[in-house]
């Protein structure tokens, strides 16, 4: 048998991926992908014949170089703009006959909404950009769509794509160059290899590809439908059909599935009427026509949203379960048993309790160093300036050891939390107030929550780990009383500037950038920091004029005042979050002790102070 071999252009190519959600590492930014698998995938049109793709993952198979190579983690394909640039691979390898990669993201702030919706498995979806260099074509003979295996090929970027690119046909990255591809065929004809050269197609290609298409499309389409009916993880469709898994194997994998979960439901042969789009739509469209009837000037009505605006709950509810002539308070007990209603509800009930948490005013915030924490433990904090100061090396001569110092604050978060129901009762007597006013109100105890644990610092000068109050004559910055005036401010300055390391070997040069007030003493505040204009005289200059930035807490009552340094200076004040959970989170549970859905708002946070140098009191008059 005589190997024929011939050349073409390819240009770079990509296939879906996906993220390992379990492999999400929050802390150091970084997951892992499964880039390819080697399953078969249609394709049409760069070849001059309809053909499946097989791409080997035998490593002599495969070049990772690029990808090892610090290759850039994209946005969508696009590496025209450095903004686009979402993060870098790591490491990818062969593992189980897998393509795996590890991808970092950045820790620039225009990547932080991408990476949380990474996390949160809102963005699942990964595209992998890849050039092939030679293929070896596999034919039956029988006239069948052939096989290309690539045999020698090279992966060289990946981008998070909201829908990935469609396997069959599309390229989606900006690089349109060309790269030479050899072709191994084993065609024994003379006049069959020719058939597959850059200058003749096949006779009738329509009819190949759309009979491909067409079997294609069918595949796909009960791999949905089955896994829809199932009530299983689309994500498990998504996996079958990149696998390119036979509708058989889908069907025996998904009844394994079932059974190992024991699920109770049971699979039936009928599809519900509407797709799952029509669906998701629904679905939407109630959840906008409830929050603008709570709130019509933050929530506008969408274009879906107009056919159920002004609807009853009850009338909403009889959407998701029929028209068959229940009583008001039936219909409620059967949308509450429905998978869908509930948790429009429950989404109703989040957002507007997220939305009246991050609207709720916080004084604090440019005070805090805000931190997360991966568990309940107790975390202890070493102040700055523990380090021992450095100390010259003359030549020849030896490095010492240094002593750090002891002093460190400890603290550990607290769980704070509240539940409500959904009844029957709510649903059938139209109290919308109950998931919308309520959860509202949760969000704005939850931002005040936060507030109180840091202001409650201030107002109680609770102890630190040297026994001595936050506010302590012995730690130079609590004064004797007095206005704010140009002696008092001077004096907090002063005090503030002169604090030292814990050794005493060095000062640490601090700012202060905050007057922090309470109501009673914000006029007089105001004036104190007011510029003054063409004085007469030096006596007459304000040189604290504009020198610091005014906050003002109704929390701090009488004369009290207080001077403090921002985070970034020293730290003052530490707000800790549950990593991941940064504010209020809402979860659901169907009711046992109620007929209904019973709503739990949990708010984990903790503040404490870890260090007093970078702030000062004074008592007042």
């Amino acid at each position: 048998m005589k190997i024929q071999t011939r050349k073409v252009n390819l240009p770079s190519l990509n296939t879906r991926a996906s993220i390992l959600p379990e492999s999400i590492n929050k802390e150091s930014r970084t997951t892992e992908i499964v880039w390819s698998t080697g399953a078969k995938v249609f394709r049409s049109s760069f070849l001059s014949e309809n053909y499946y793709e097989e791409l080997s993952l035998k490593p002599e198979h495969v070049r990772l170089d690029r990808l090892n190579n610090g290759a850039n983690l994209l946005n969508n394909h696009n590496s025209g703009n450095l903004s686009n640039v979402l993060g870098v691979v790591e490491q990818a390898r062969i593992d189980s006959n897998k393509g795996v990669a590890k991808v970092r993201f950045s820790d620039r702030k225009d990547v932080d909404p991408i990476w949380d919706d990474v996390c949160n498995g809102i963005l699942r979806k990964i595209s992998v950009g890849y050039r092939v260099y030679k293929y070896e074509k596999i034919e039956d003979g029988d006239g069948t769509i052939p096989v290309y295996r690539a045999i020698d090929w090279e992966p060289h970027e990946l981008s998070i794509v909201a829908i990935p690119a469609d396997d069959g046909t599309t390229i989606r990255s900006n690089d349109t160059s060309n790269n030479e591809c050899q072709i191994i065929s084993n065609k024994q004809n003379k006049e069959d290899v020719m058939k597959l050269t850059d200058e003749k197609k096949p006779k009738d290609p329509d009819k190949s590809f759309n009979k491909a298409k067409e079997e294609e499309r069918k595949r796909i389409a009960e791999i949905n439908r089955t896994i829809h009916i199932a009530k299983l993880d689309p994500e498990i469709a998504t996996r079958m059909i990149d696998d390119g898994i036979p509708v058989d194997q889908a069907r025996k994998e998904i009844i394994d599935l079932l059974a190992k979960q024991d699920e109770k439901t049971q699979i039936n042969n009928q599809v519900r009427s509407g797709d799952l789009d029509e669906v998701k739509t629904k679905k939407q469209a109630v959840e906008n026509a409830l929050l603008n009837r709570f709130n019509q000037s933050k929530y506008e009505l969408t274009e879906p949203g107009r056919s159920y605006r002004g609807m009853s709950l009850v009338r909403l509810g009889e959407e998701f379960v029929g028209k068959n002539g229940y009583s008001g308070s039936e219909i409620a007990s059967r949308a509450l048993s429905t998978s869908d209603f509930p948790l429009i509800l429950a989404n109703v009930a989040t957002k507007t309790l997220t939305d009246a948490y991050k609207t709720q005013p916080q004084t604090f915030l440019p005070l805090v160093r805000i931190v997360e924490l991966p568990d309940y433990k107790q975390v202890t904090r070493l102040q700055f300036g523990d380090a021992p100061s450095l100390e010259e090396v003359k030549e020849g001569g030896e490095y010492t050891f240094g002593k750090i110092g002891e002093a460190a604050e400890s603290y550990k978060l607290a769980k704070h939390g509240k539940m409500i129901a959904i009844t029957e009762e709510t649903i059938v007597n139209d109290d919308l107030d109950a998931f919308t006013r309520i959860p509202a109100m949760f969000g704005s105890s939850a931002a005040r929550l936060e507030s109180k644990l840091v202001w409650d610092i201030f107002l109680n000068n609770p102890f630190m780990a040297d026994g001595l109050g936050l506010f302590d004559s012995k730690h130079g910055n609590k004064a004797n009383p007095s206005g704010i005036n140009e002696n008092g401010l001077n004096l907090a300055r002063v005090s503030i500037r002169k604090q030292k390391t814990l050794d005493k070997s060095d000062v640490l040069d601090l700012e202060p950038q905050y007057l922090i007030v309470g109501p009673d003493k914000e006029t007089e505040a105001k004036k104190m920091l007011a510029s003054q204009i063409r004085p007469t005289k030096s006596g007459d200059v304000n040189v604290f004029a504009d020198s610091l930035e005014l906050i003002v807490e109704s929390r701090i009552s009488g004369n009290k005042w207080f001077v403090a340094c921002g985070p970034n200076q020293i730290d003052t004040i530490e707000l800790g979050y549950l990593s991941g959970l940064r504010g209020p989170q809402i979860s659901t549970k169907e009711g046992f002790e109620v007929d209904g859905i019973m709503i739990k708002c949990k708010h984990i946070v903790a503040a404490k102070a870890i260090d007093y140098r970078g702030l000062y009191y004074n008592p007042g008059t």
